[in-house]
């Protein structure tokens, strides 16, 4: 997180599961004044007992408004005890707006390699729902088997 305000800036991070159901666990941090913080989520006060691996939402609100910059990365061990992190990118909920599309470019399957996808709304009880298309380099429909 990056704090581009002058003053210092609380963070506070709630955990509701994939249904959208708090677990009870927040936690916060304070950002200094166009300062910077980079931590792993168990290492925020009040997320110290997080049981891991966590499946849900990490939901962040702010003091310092529109004065904020996220950046959110997800790790995991593989088989292999590869320490393995890709980009989740972060939605604002209050304006919070539906893709009709996405580009994903890479998808791994297979080789002990995995792609998840999880589809989220933007707003708390509220359905999502998606079509997942396969198109070729070309842009061509195609046909993928999905193990």
């Amino acid at each position: 997180m990056a704090n581009l305000a002058e003053g210092a800036a609380t963070l506070t991070y709630e955990l509701p599961d994939l249904d959208g159901v708090p677990l009870g666990m927040v936690g916060q941090s304070t950002v200094p004044g166009r300062g910077q913080l980079a931590v792993f989520l168990e290492q925020v006060t009040g997320l110290e007992n997080l049981s891991l691996p966590f499946f849900g939402v990490l939901r962040v609100t702010t003091s310092a408004g529109e004065g904020m910059a996220l950046a959110a990365l997800r790790g995991k061990l593989n088989e292999r005890r590869d320490f393995l992190l890709t980009a989740t990118p972060a939605a604002v909920e209050r304006s919070f707006e539906p893709r009709t599309d996405a580009f994903l470019p890479i998808l791994a399957v297979g080789g002990g390699y995995s792609t998840e996808f999880i589809l989220f709304s933007g707003s708390r009880n509220q359905t999502t729902s998606g079509t997942l298309r396969f198109r070729s380099a070309a842009g061509a429909p195609q046909s993928v088997r999905i193990p």
